[in-house]
């Protein structure tokens, strides 16, 4: 089985670079996306622009570690930069692997770094990314509703408002009581007969480990800290998306609430399962198709949003190297 599992990732992640690069070809060949295009959009990012977009990036990374902090026990809390350090550079892995494969990175660099065991770090990356689907449901839903009274938007907004809303109201409560999605998969195990075989009957004990450490991970406080934590870390994307937008040459009529929904539905699709290589080609169909909405060109929309990927990319990059180096080089950080 271990010999497998380098052979497999490494096959994953060639697939992944073919749809890739299969992607691009899409987008330049067919979606009319030409090199001109990105590099006038690029050239039209000022250096103050840049780096507004640069702190709010950053600041995530802040409030995404501060919220795994808070998700851990004080028996298992690590210091904060051993965990920012951890954050940064599971954040660059999670970005470029294929259909977010580098999420799990996090359970290895905790570990490794500070000493995490497994099913508590899975625990808390389960309940973050819970909290990341809640905000963004609600902040989708909010956005929708919102937008749906203006003139000229479509019908299915309402709709597609009180949905995102409903689910993302539906995942928060989830947090409250993390171990609801793991007895819910232990219930259906055992009613399919999982505990019959050596193989069900691992799985279901493995899912009431799992069960116990979603609930060891919070209590008190934590939930309504954690809640307020995630919408300042989605501020700060939707910030990151609306600065650098305006800044590549989205035109003026797109404001807060218009780049909200652009950005979101972006987002929502580079969550796509099947997504590529750093989300190549369907982080960009999501944005054009946002912004087409609010009559934005379908070729600036698609020089812009692939402008925006690139400098994610560049800054993901850069600051995942530095987390790396970080985690391993900063005194007291490794514990084992």
């Amino acid at each position: 089985m271990h010999g497998r599992g380098p052979a497999s990732t490494a096959l994953r992640v060639l697939l992944s670079l073919l749809v890739a690069a299969l992607l691009i070809v899409i987008l330049f060949r067919w979606g009319g996306l030409r090199w001109s295009d990105v590099t006038e959009a690029l050239g039209r990012l000022s250096l103050r622009i840049y780096l507004a977009a640069f702190a709010c990036h950053a600041l995530l990374y802040m409030l995404r570690a501060w919220r795994f902090q808070l998700l851990l026990s004080s028996a298992d809390r690590p210091s904060y930069p051993s965990q920012l350090s951890v954050c940064m550079a599971q954040t660059m892995a999670s970005i470029i692997m294929p259909a977010k494969l580098g999420e799990l990175t996090y359970v290895l660099y905790s570990n490794r770094v500070f000493g995490l065991r497994a099913e508590t770090s899975l625990a808390v990356l389960f309940l973050s990314r819970l909290f990341d689907l809640a905000a963004l449901g609600v902040a989708m839903g909010v956005t929708c509703l919102m937008l749906a009274p203006q003139a000229g938007m479509p019908a299915w907004l309402y709709p597609l408002g009180l949905s995102a809303l409903l689910g993302g109201a539906a995942l928060l409560l989830l947090t409250l009581r993390g171990s609801l999605f793991t007895r819910l998969l232990r219930w259906l195990a055992e009613r399919l007969g999982g505990a019959r075989t050596k193989l069900g009957a691992a799985l279901i004990q493995r899912l009431a480990t799992a069960g116990q450490a979603l609930d060891a991970v919070k209590g008190g406080s934590v939930f309504w800290r954690c809640a307020g934590l995630s919408v300042l870390a989605w501020l700060c994307i939707f910030g990151f998306c609306a600065i650098l937008g305006r800044g590549l040459g989205l035109p003026e009529s797109i404001g807060a609430l218009e780049a909200v929904f652009g950005a979101a539905l972006a987002i929502l699709t580079s969550l796509i399962p099947i997504s590529a290589f750093a989300s190549i080609g369907t982080l960009e169909a999501g944005w054009v198709l946002g912004f087409s909405i609010f009559g934005v060109d379908k070729d600036l929309a698609l020089a812009t949003g692939a402008g925006l990927h690139i400098v994610q990319l560049v800054n993901v990059v850069v600051i995942g190297l530095i987390g790396h180096v970080w985690m391993n080089t900063v005194p007291g950080t490794i514990h084992r």
